[in-house]
C-alpha cells in the first residue's frame, strides 16, 4: 500500500504534528511504502503532488487555528483538491490528525469536518479523524521518549491503534478524540505557571503587566 503522510505544521522542525505522524508510520513502515511530506515552508512540488494522486492513503496532520487549518495546509489543500478532480485515480483514503492547546481533544470537530468536505469537493474518500488535546504536552513527551500508550499517552495509544488498524485496511470509522491521562486542573496549573508565566518572564513581563488591561486611542 502506498501512503502519503503530510506533515502541515508550520514549524519547519520538531512539530507537535510530527511526532503524532510518527506514532502512526512506526507500525505501518513495515510492509507499506510511505512518503512523508513538510509543507512548513513551501506546497509540495510538482513530483510530490504526483506521488499523493497515487496514494492509496493520506495521512493529513496539522495543528488547530482558531479552530480551523493553518493557511499554509489550506493553500495546499486548494491545489490538491485540483488536482485530484482531474485523476482517474478516485479510491485514495485520507485520514486527518489535528492537534490543539487545548485539554479536550473535541475542539478539533470542526477542522476534521473541513477535511472531511475537501474530500467530498475532491471526489475521494475520508476515512476518519482523531482530534488529540493537549497536543503540545503530549507531542513534547513522545518527543522526549515517552512510549505511546502509557502513563499520560495511555488514551492516545489506545486511539491511535483504532485508527491505525483503519488504516491498514483502508476502512472509515468514527472521529476519534483524545484527551491526556492527566487531571485538567494539573494541566492548567503546569500551563499556568511553567509555561505562560515562564515565557513572560523571560521576556521580563510581569504577572502583573499581564493582567493590566491596555487601553489603546483610535488613530
Amino acid at each position: 500500500m502506498r501512503i502519503t503522510a503530510i506533515d502541515g505544521s508550520p514549524k519547519p522542525k520538531d512539530s507537535n504534528t510530527k511526532q503524532f505522524i510518527g506514532a502512526i508510520t512506526k507500525s505501518l513502515e513495515d510492509t507499506n511504502t510511505i512518503h512523508t511530506y513538510s509543507v512548513a515552508i513551501k506546497p509540495l512540488e510538482e513530483e510530490a503532488i504526483g506521488i499523493v494522486l497515487e496514494s492509496d492513503v493520506i495521512l493529513l496532520g496539522f495543528p488547530l487555528y482558531v479552530d480551523g487549518i493553518p493557511s499554509n495546509v489550506l493553500k495546499q489543500m486548494i491545489v490538491l483538491e485540483n488536482a485530484f478532480q482531474n485523476s482517474k485515480k478516485k479510491d485514495t483514503v485520507v485520514y486527518a490528525i489535528v492537534n490543539n492547546g487545548f485539554y479536550e481533544g473535541e475542539q478539533n470537530v470542526n477542522a476534521i469536518e473541513m477535511v472531511k468536505h475537501f474530500c467530498k469537493r475532491a471526489g475521494i474518500t475520508f476515512g476518519q479523524g482523531i482530534g488529540i488535546g493537549t497536543g503540545e504536552m503530549q507531542g513534547g513527551m513522545i518527543q522526549q521518549g515517552m512510549p505511546v500508550g502509557k502513563a499520560v499517552l495511555k488514551n492516545l495509544g489506545a486511539n491511535l491503534e483504532i485508527l491505525t488498524a483503519n488504516i491498514k485496511n483502508r476502512q472509515s470509522g468514527p472521529n476519534l478524540y483524545v484527551r491526556p491521562n492527566f487531571p485538567w486542573h494539573g494541566f492548567q496549573f503546569m500551563g499556568d505557571h511553567t509555561f505562560w508565566k515562564a515565557k513572560a518572564k523571560k521576556n521580563g513581563i510581569s504577572v502583573k503587566d499581564m493582567k493590566q488591561r491596555r487601553l489603546y486611542k483610535k488613530a
